[in-house]
């Protein structure tokens, strides 16, 4: 469903629960992402980059144990990033461009191969920078925002 300017929000209700690779990025997507997408447990993949989805990052996220690769850039999601501790599989983690998005770095992302957070408010510490540096996690924070 790549590219197919889709319109409306996501209804992840009438989805397979046995879906493992979800991609509706590049499309016209709007609202938020429900909290209905951690009902389903066997994604690997999730794609919903470069759409108009907003509002917080539901919790639910954090029972998707099998993913792998999360892409939520380019969106307008805002508040704090929700723990993704239950994601035991998860290497690839694009968040960046999405301005609204804040809070500190959780440490636990440092376990993660790739966090992509520029473009965003997301906060952290020369400790917590320490610790994904001794991890060798490729973080990339910061980038262009100007203050309010």
């Amino acid at each position: 469903m790549f590219g197919n300017s889709l319109k409306g929000q996501i209804e992840t209700k009438r989805l397979p629960t046995s879906l493992t690779h979800l991609d509706l990025s590049h499309n016209n997507l709007s609202g938020p992402l429900p909290a209905s997408i951690g009902a389903l447990r066997k994604l690997r993949g999730l794609f919903l980059e470069r759409n108009d989805l907003s509002g917080c990052l539901p919790d639910s996220l954090g029972d998707l144990r099998f993913l792998e690769i999360l892409k939520l850039n380019h969106n307008d999601f805002e508040g704090r990033l929700p723990s993704l501790g239950g994601c035991r599989n998860l290497t690839t983690l694009w968040l960046h461009q999405n301005p609204k998005l804040a809070g500190d770095l959780p440490v636990a992302l440092a376990a993660l191969a790739t966090v992509y957070l520029t473009h965003t408010k997301v906060k952290t510490t020369p400790a917590t920078l320490q610790h994904f540096i001794s991890k060798g996690c490729n973080l990339q924070l910061g980038g262009g925002l100007e203050e309010d």
